[in-house]
């Protein structure tokens, strides 16, 4: 039994592809500019179809990032 997988790109590595895009998330989080940052999560003006269509969403992608391990 391996602890670290052979590190190439395939289904079975996913976690390297989640784990650069959590560094790049956090890198823009830093350099953007806080009024740019209140704007990106600011879901005041959402009607109730585009809010519902935001949780499924987000559903699907967290499942999709559960399951690829």
């Amino acid at each position: 039994m391996q602890f670290f997988p052979d590190l190439n790109i395939s289904l079975l590595n996913g976690w390297i592809l989640l784990a650069i895009f959590f560094v790049t998330y956090g890198l823009e989080l830093v350099f953007f500019p806080e009024k740019v940052r209140a704007r990106l999560f600011n879901f005041s003006n959402f009607t109730k179809t585009e809010e519902i269509l935001n949780v499924i969403i987000k559903l699907i992608s967290i499942s999709l990032i559960v399951f690829s391990f």
